[in-house]
């Protein structure tokens, strides 16, 4: 039987790891060596997009520094690299009526691409501007009008932050800073964005910001981004996702992480789903609005009475959800495992990431007796192990541990043996 020893790392004991555990990115070869990512297959994954004219066509953004984009020509089934970016990617869009046009929001800049992720140009946010762990939209009914959420930065010494959201009116080409939330004794950033599918100077978006104690709370702009009210209401926790109905512009749904909340009368009050429900992901089946998808941890959602109810589902996806599409009845689930993809409208789900190789590996290990033995812990996903020298990988069953995994250790004469350090 296999044995897997943890032992856990106890800060309070002020044992650290050696310096020299890193995590490995798998990224471009350096010049004159010959390497290829082996897996295992998946990523975290930010963002994802249908291409509008051939919804076959999806693209993927990938965590880490370089940021990878992934393409699919086959609904997901099968990934190609399209490019890396030389920053930390936090959300990507496409635009709604050119295919070739894709975005992807970085640290302090807009990566844009024309020719379907192929090549890009950046642009800056501007000084003090950043993007950290914000999203980005394109207007659907004007799509060289797009939007991204971030912080900016009005104290550099004391590093205070205002909720920001930020405005292209010429696709991409230059941006312009709008503050959302202003107090000098607070800092706070923005999440959740959503357009207004038929107005495209009807924004929303979800905040955070500091001040003696944590305040979230949901924003709402009539005028492209000048002024901004709060629509907070009976709204509780941070508004990660915000989705608006396409084909009725009062309904619209703010998913946190205490709840899903739905308003029929664009923001002014809002109503919490009945039952469990959370979603950090939100997405609406653009041929049926009553139907909505949720993503969370390990965790998918659905409801087909424009979010009154909602029924849970916790087999075949993994991971923490950043992103969702819907395409008909395929629906796809984006996490910090991965992509997963549903053909049945969300009541099944199978892993849906081959050949995206964007693992992020903290923890590796080959096995001294059986040089064809490897063990790998991905950041954000779990513990793996290749009995063929990387070529194929095996999830291994969850196991209690205190954050990621940072050592691996094999018995020299028993591959059966594991001990693993485990700490946060």
């Amino acid at each position: 039987m296999k044995k897997i020893f943890i032992v856990f790392l106890v800060l309070a004991l002020g044992i650290l790891l050696p310096a020299r555990q890193k995590i490995v990115h798998l990224g471009p070869p350096a010049d004159g060596a010959s390497w290829a990512p082996v897996g295992p297959a998946g990523g975290e994954i930010k963002g994802l997009a249908l291409n509008p004219s051939n919804k076959n066509i999806i693209y993927a953004l990938a965590y880490g520094y370089p940021s990878q984009v992934y393409k699919s020509l086959d609904g997901g089934q099968g990934w190609t690299r399209t490019s890396l970016l030389n920053e930390y990617g936090f959300a990507l869009a496409a635009d709604h009526t050119n295919a070739n046009n894709i975005y992807v929001l970085a640290s302090n800049k807009i990566f844009k691409s024309t020719d379907g992720g192929v090549t890009w140009q950046d642009r800056a946010l501007g000084t003090n501007c950043y993007g950290y762990n914000g999203k980005i939209a394109v207007s659907p009914s004007i799509p060289s009008i797009v939007y991204a959420t971030g912080y900016y930065v009005y104290d550099t010494a004391g590093w205070k932050t205002r909720p920001a959201v930020y405005k292209s009116t010429d696709s991409g080409q230059t941006w312009s800073m709008k503050t959302v939330y202003s107090d000098s004794s607070t800092s706070g950033t923005t999440y959740g964005l959503a357009v207004d599918p038929m107005n495209a100077n009807v924004v929303y978006t979800g905040i955070y910001y500091y001040q003696e104690s944590n305040f979230d709370r949901l924003y709402k702009s009539t005028d492209g981004g000048d002024n901004w009210s709060d629509k907070t209401g009976s709204i509780v926790g941070t508004v990660n996702a915000i989705v608006v109905d396409p084909t009725n512009a009062s309904k619209l749904y703010a998913g946190t992480p205490w709840g899903i909340f739905r308003s029929i009368d664009g923001g002014q009050s809002w109503t919490k789903n009945e039952g469990y429900a959370y979603a950090n992901a939100l997405a609406i089946d653009p041929s049926n609005p009553s139907i909505i998808f949720g993503g969370y941890n390990k965790e998918s959602y659905k409801s087909t009475n424009g979010g009154v109810t909602w029924t849970r589902n916790q087999t075949g996806v993994s991971g923490n959800c950043a992103a969702m599409l819907v395409n008909g009845n395929r629906v796809y689930f984006g996490s910090s495992a991965g992509v997963y993809r549903s053909d049945d409208s969300g009541s099944n789900w199978t892993a849906s990431h081959s050949g995206l190789l964007a693992a992020q590996i903290p923890a590796l290990c080959i096995s001294p007796s059986s040089p064809n033995v490897i063990f790998a812990e991905v950041a954000n996903n779990g513990f793996f192990k290749s009995t063929d020298y990387g070529a194929s990988w095996t999830r291994m069953p969850d196991f209690y541990r205190c954050e990621s995994v940072y050592r691996i250790i094999v018995n020299p004469v028993n591959v059966n043996d594991l001990y693993i350090l485990a700490g946060g």
